[in-house]
């Protein structure tokens, strides 16, 4: 009898090791600075969508047994608390980069969780250039001729969104 209790607390041990929950690590998610606010240079948006990481933070994990919350401190994921409302979207609190903790919770477990983070960051809008005067010869004097945009790239293009951290 005593194996028979040893060997099913081994085989509960087991099982209960071998599928606990895992929070895998999300990628950041950027976004540029916008108006939402009323103020498109201050680091601040209001349309963080923090549901959209569910399937990478699950990964694997059935969303019927495992739920997704996030949260703005370490502290109130370990313990369950204040979590955000992740149905509608977020408005960061810190400008231009803000860590979210997320927690993945077993729902078939007595309330087993995991934890990871990610940064949401807000960069900069593009700074708009001053007109590019792009000049070429017109060969037949016809008032026509071809440019090759490839060779002015450097004076059209613009990175949007870039940010320095």
């Amino acid at each position: 009898m005593k194996f028979r209790i040893t060997f099913f607390f081994l085989l509960a041990f087991c099982s209960a090791f071998l599928t606990a929950q895992v929070a895998n690590q999300p990628n950041d998610l950027e976004v540029c600075d916008d108006a939402s606010d009323g103020d498109d240079t201050n680091g601040f948006v209001q349309s963080f969508v923090l549901n959209v990481q569910d399937a990478v933070i699950l990964g694997s994990q059935s969303p019927a047994d495992y739920t997704v919350s996030y949260d703005t401190t370490q502290t109130d994921a370990d313990n369950d608390t204040n979590p955000i409302d992740s149905s509608n979207p977020y408005a960061n609190s810190t400008p231009n980069t803000q860590t979210i903790f997320a927690r993945v919770t077993d729902n078939n477990n007595n309330g087993n969780f995991d934890t990871t983070s990610f940064n949401l960051i807000v960069n900069d809008l593009p700074t708009i250039m001053a007109a590019v005067e792009l000049q070429q010869c017109d060969v037949d004097t016809d008032g026509f001729t071809t440019f090759n945009l490839l060779e002015a790239r450097q004076l059209i293009s613009v990175k949007f969104c870039q940010r320095d951290f």
